[in-house]
């Protein structure tokens, strides 16, 4: 038994390194139990257009969605609910710099992905400003655009700049960040129109109100993309 332990050793958790059940899983097997048990995961009973939980499946959009109306992203699917234990991977990804963190989050959304049986031509993200790259040194999104992207085998494209930096929205509710945002993100320049035809996923690290991804949806579909579908890691 030792010389297969050291043969092939066994995984640890991506998130506190405790022991894994299958060695050199990836996504959610990469997950220890006790970190699990705090992941609210999100399967088959959720909102059909914004992914949110719900606790039994129902034919049309929730009370939330239904004050939306119609808009340019036709539906959102997230890997978990964003609780307190959500939050705070995402905040170590986003603000503490821990960007080896990209991997298994993102290989979590490929798996949710891939649960939807969505087709896609390609993956984008939502992009930040350049003031804010140059801060932070990188951009957690499209991190996880470029996991999901290899997971699945589907091309990763810059489609969106985002061409001014809004205040903090966490704070705002829908309509303050809806306002804040609106404009906030053109096509980039170095797009091949040919390359936006068919269905585009767009990746971000978290859905809230929507209204960052709805603006970047809405965007996409002024340029010509057909159907745009947003994926997030929590919800």
């Amino acid at each position: 038994m030792k010389g297969i332990d050291l043969f092939s050793p066994p995984s640890t958790c991506c998130f506190c390194e405790a022991a894994v059940k299958v060695p050199w899983g990836r996504g959610w097997r990469r997950v220890c139990d006790h970190c699990r048990a705090r992941l609210k995961p999100i399967r088959d009973c959720c909102c059909l257009r914004c992914g949110r939980f719900m606790k039994r499946s129902f034919s049309s959009p929730c009370s939330d969605c239904q004050q939306w109306g119609q808009t340019s992203l036709e539906a959102n699917r997230s890997v978990c609910t964003y609780n307190r234990f959500a939050r705070e991977l995402v905040w170590m990804l986003k603000y503490r710099g821990n960007e080896e963190w990209a991997k298994p989050l993102g290989e979590m959304m490929a798996e949710r992905l891939l649960e939807t049986g969505w087709k896609a031509a390609g993956v984008t993200y939502v992009p930040v400003h350049a003031d804010r790259l140059h801060e932070r040194g990188f951009n957690q999104a499209e991190r996880l655009a470029q996991v999901v992207a290899k997971a699945i085998g589907l091309p990763k494209r810059s489609l969106l700049q985002r061409i001014h930096q809004a205040d903090s929205q966490s704070q705002k509710g829908r309509g303050q960040r809806l306002a804040a945002i609106k404009g906030a993100f053109r096509l980039s320049a170095s797009v091949d129109e040919r390359t936006l035809s068919g269905s585009w996923i767009l990746v971000d690290d978290v859905y809230t109100t929507g209204a960052t991804l709805v603006e970047c949806a809405r965007t996409l579909a002024d340029a010509g993309v057909e159907r745009i579908r947003s994926l997030t890691f929590a919800r």
